[in-house]
Formats: C-alpha cells, structure tokens, sequence
C-alpha cells in the first residue's frame, strides 16, 4: 500500500488578494500549486472601507465609509480581470468577497471553506509598524488551521 502524502489531498486552495503589487506573484503560486495537484483555487478578497476626509478645517477628521454596490461592482469587475491567466490553463477557480479583511473574518471563511492551504501576500513593512499593527499576514500564520504559503513581495 502507498502512503499518501498530506498535498495530494490539497483539493481547496484559497488565495488572499489585495490589489497590492504582490497580487500578481500570489496569483502565480495559486496557479502552480493548482496546476500540480488539480486543485480549486479560490480569491479571497476583504472588502475594506474607505477612508474619507471630513472638511472641518484644522482638525479634518477621517472616518472609514461603508462601500456603496459601486464600489463592490468595481472590485468586483477588478478581480474578475485579474482571473485570465488561472482560468485559461483550465483551473476551477471562484471569487469570494469577504465584508471586511479582519485576520479572524479571513481565517474563519478559509476553515469554512476547507481550505487545505492559503497563499498570501507578504508586505514589507517595518518592525515598528508590525509592533503596532499586527498585518494579517502574520495574523493568518498564527491562527491557520491550515498551512500558509507566504509569497514575498521582491
């Protein structure tokens, strides 16, 4: 009898994507892990608010705006383009749009999902930002119940 290793059971791949520049290289390792174990590749984007400046003079406040069904439209639309190059090999893949991007909103969708892997993006920020921020990719890493493919940014 052969032994089967965990990856040839990867059937569920989701890929985190955020219009960054590392969109695209995330979008790559999607397709080729998809490509090598005929998995379903699924983008899974958090919609996030828009940042809006108040005019009140001196002390502008931003405050962070719902997205209007425009807006949705347009990511909609914006992910849907970035989709060719994994739809023309002949890969199953599917578009989610989650209502916010929060670490454990992203975490709970991927075990609904049954994702056997996540792909995310790396950013580069500094220690100091990721002192005070926690980015979610280091958010996912820590809370995953999967494993987590962390594609760097250069």
């Amino acid at each position: 009898m052969r032994a089967r290793n965990s990856f040839s059971l990867m059937k569920t791949i989701v890929a985190l994507v955020d219009f960054s520049d590392v969109t695209a290289k995330v979008l790559q390792q999607a397709k080729t892990l998809a490509e090598a174990f005929h998995s379903h590749v699924i983008l899974l984007h958090g919609l996030e608010r828009r940042a809006v400046v108040v005019d009140m003079g001196v002390a502008s406040p931003t405050i962070l705006q719902d997205l209007t069904p425009e807006d949705i439209a347009e990511d909609t639309a914006k992910l849907l383009k970035m989709t060719g190059p994994v739809t023309d090999a002949g890969i199953n893949l599917t578009i989610r749009q989650l209502p916010d991007s929060t670490v454990e909103s992203i975490v709970e969708e991927a075990e609904r999902l049954k994702a056997d892997m996540i792909i995310v993006g790396s950013h580069h920020h500094g220690a100091f930002y990721n002192l005070i921020v926690e980015s979610v990719t280091s958010g996912v890493l820590k809370h995953a119940a999967c494993p987590v493919l962390v594609v760097p940014n250069d």
